[in-house]
């Protein structure tokens, strides 16, 4: 049985080759959570700095010979490292999460001071 492995980040494309280690956690009641490693060559490195990555789209693909794909993941990544390698390029350590951590983070203001009648008009309540 052979399986293809399609990453896309953004506007990137890596292949089975390109992909030192994947790994997909999902768990119940948990975001899913997707682990890249890959090598970029030191030929291609300056087209990929690890600031463009943040934030970017991913999506993983799997797909077994005459099959259709199948997607594993979408999300967003959300840290990264960047590991140089001398004479050889660098090494990519990616975290993504699925969107659903969106919902989870809250946008938090603070009235040190205030009255609830302030409050409640700095909030827009008539």
């Amino acid at each position: 049985m052979q399986v293809f492995v399609r990453v896309a980040l953004g506007s990137l494309t890596l292949r089975n080759s390109e992909v030192e280690s994947l790994e997909v956690d999902q768990c119940l009641g948990e975001h899913t959570t997707c682990h890249l490693e890959f090598i970029r060559d030191s030929t291609v490195l300056d087209d990929l700095p690890l600031h463009d990555l943040l934030k970017e789209p991913v999506t993983v693909t799997v797909q077994e010979a005459d099959q259709s794909p199948v997607e594993i993941f979408q999300g967003v990544i959300v840290d990264g490292r960047l590991c140089f390698q001398p004479g050889h390029g660098a090494r990519f350590l990616l975290d993504a999460m699925s969107p659903s951590v969106r919902h989870q983070l809250r946008t938090t203001a603070y009235f040190p001071q205030s009255k609830l009648g302030d409050v409640a008009a700095k909030l827009g309540a008539k």
